[in-house]
C-alpha cells in the first residue's frame, strides 16, 4: 500500500517546483497523546473515558518550499477532523508564518484509538456526554490545535535549502 504522504508530497512538489531546482524541505513530529482521561472516538458502544495511554499518538508535518511557494502537509493520529480546526490552524499559520490557507493541508489517519475532538461526530456516542466529559474534550481539543500548530511551525523552521532536489527533465 502506498502511503498517503508519498502521494501528497509528490503533488506538492510538482505544484511548487521549477525544473532542476532545490526545494527547501523540513519535517517534524510531536506527541499528541492526552494527559488526562477523555472520550475516545470511533465506536458508538464506548460509554466511558480512556484509562491511560497504551501507545502514543502523533501529529506530523512536512513543509516544502519557501516564501509565497511554501506549503505544509500535516497529518494527525485521530479519527475525524472537524473543519473548524483546519480553518483555525490555517489562520494561525497565516498569521505567524505567512502561509496562504490554500497551501496548508490537514489530514487524519482515521484511527479509532484517539480522543474525541470538539465537533467531531457529536452524535456517535450511545449515551449522553456529561458536562465534565465535554470540558475534558474541549481541553484536549485546545491542546490538539496548539500541538498541530506547533508541529507545522517546527517543520517550517526545519527547512533546509538543499534538502530536496527536483529535476523535471524527461528523457
Amino acid at each position: 500500500m502506498v502511503r498517503p504522504w508519498l502521494f501528497l508530497a509528490t503533488v506538492f512538489l510538482s505544484a511548487i517546483a521549477r525544473a532542476d531546482t532545490w526545494i527547501p524541505a523540513g519535517a517534524a513530529r510531536v506527541d499528541i497523546s492526552p494527559s488526562q482521561s477523555v472520550r475516545m472516538m470511533g465506536y458508538a458502544s464506548r460509554k466511558s473515558e480512556s484509562e491511560g495511554v497504551a501507545q502514543p499518538i502523533h501529529a506530523r508535518a512536512l513543509a516544502l518550499g519557501d516564501g509565497t511557494n511554501a506549503a505544509v502537509l500535516i497529518t494527525a493520529d485521530n479519527c475525524i477532523l472537524p473543519g473548524w480546526i483546519t480553518e483555525e490552524v490555517r489562520r494561525r499559520l497565516g498569521a505567524k508564518a505567512g502561509i496562504a490557507p490554500e497551501r496548508v493541508v490537514l489530514s487524519v489517519s482515521h484511527t479509532h484509538s484517539a480522543p474525541c475532538l470538539l465537533g467531531a461526530a457529536p452524535n456517535i456516542f450511545v449515551s449522553e456526554i456529561s458536562a465534565a466529559e465535554t470540558n475534558r474534550i474541549a481541553a484536549y481539543t485546545d491542546f490538539f490545535v496548539n500541538r498541530v500548530e506547533e508541529v507545522a511551525l517546527a517543520a517550517l523552521d526545519a527547512r533546509d535549502r538543499k534538502s530536496t532536489r527536483l529535476n523535471s527533465s524527461h528523457t
